[in-house]
């Protein structure tokens, strides 16, 4: 199998909850239609976000162009993109702000028009975001290496919608049109991977209970 290295950034989606969905009564019933319309309702927001249809990728701009590699993991969706051009650095801060999106329209839009087929699905989407070098298997057919362990642990902790790696990450400096003073940058303790300093909403970790914030750290300026 011929293995070749990457830089790249990775996103994991995480369905919040999905686990007790899945153990309601005959779930086979109804998780196979739950996951056909919340997937292709998420490849259509991501395409519509980074790519508007109307311009080849030479003719885009500044527009972000699609992952080039897409998965379902049981619970969620990966998503990777190849940072091997000269706009990877602006692609980085325009994706991140694609994925925000994605995750605030998931209340707004999907859990409005989810429930006229589906009861009780599942109550949020996060989304964990890492920067690292991966190892793409068989030609891109798969990926591994512990950037994509990072954001799927990231994409986990509970009452966040996103959470960013800092690692190659510097929002106050590249965030080009997004807002860096929505975020606060914090140190946070991984189980099985260590300390990592992370970028988080203000909104939502000012949200957070006493119990949940003293799990993250401030910065030394």
């Amino acid at each position: 199998m011929i293995a070749t290295r990457y830089e790249a950034l990775v996103s994991i989606f995480d369905l919040a909850g999905f686990t007790s969905f899945c153990d309601q009564r005959d779930p086979h019933l109804i998780v196979p239609e739950f996951l056909g319309k919340f997937l292709g309702w998420l490849f259509d927001r991501i395409s519509k976000r980074l790519d508007d249809g109307t311009r080849n990728p030479e003719e885009r701009g500044l527009l972000a162009r699609l992952p080039d590699f897409a998965k379902f993991t049981g619970d969620g969706v990966l998503f990777l993109w190849e940072l091997g051009d000269d706009l990877a650095s602006f692609y980085v801060y325009e994706i991140i702000e694609a994925l925000r999106w994605v995750c605030d329209a998931y209340q707004w839009n999907f859990l409005k028009i989810i429930p006229e087929y589906i009861a009780n699905p599942p109550p949020g989407l996060r989304c964990g975001i890492a920067q690292g070098q991966v190892v793409s298997l068989g030609g891109g057919e798969d990926y591994v290496d512990p950037c994509l362990n990072l954001a799927s642990r990231l994409a986990k902790v509970r009452k966040l919608s996103l959470v960013i790696a800092q690692k190659g990450i510097n929002l106050e400096k590249n965030m080009h049109r997004g807002k860096p003073d929505d975020f606060v940058k914090k140190k946070m303790k991984i189980d099985g991977i260590g300390e990592e300093y992370v970028y988080l909403l203000k909104k939502e970790f000012d949200a957070l209970p006493k119990k949940e914030k003293s799990k993250f750290k401030d910065i030394a300026p």
